[in-house]
């Protein structure tokens, strides 16, 4: 199971999130491959990069199960919706 996460280097909320995923993670007992990429906002294209993958806000996140994505979410995350995400990840049947 995959959890791709995208950030700028100049968001706050990105920076208080990566500890909380490392937490909530290791407390769920599931090896995940979590990948983090972080888009200079001072990027020419860093508009064209977002609207290509539809994303919507910083932190984005992409819930993946067999290559396949079967969750998103885009902003700030909570720790309950961020569990929640996990567990449906957990139970989900490809």
């Amino acid at each position: 199971m995959k959890i791709i996460e995208i950030i700028t280097s100049t968001c706050s909320i990105c920076k208080m999130i990566k500890p909380m995923i490392t937490k909530v993670i290791g407390d769920s007992g599931i090896n995940f491959e979590v990948y983090t990429a972080d888009i200079p906002e001072e990027a020419a294209n860093v508009q064209d990069l977002l609207d290509d993958y539809s994303i919507k806000s910083v932190p984005a996140f992409f819930f993946m199960k067999n290559d396949k994505i079967i969750g998103t979410h885009f902003g700030a995350i909570t720790m309950p919706q961020l569990k929640k995400n996990i567990e449906e990840l957990k139970n989900y049947e490809c």
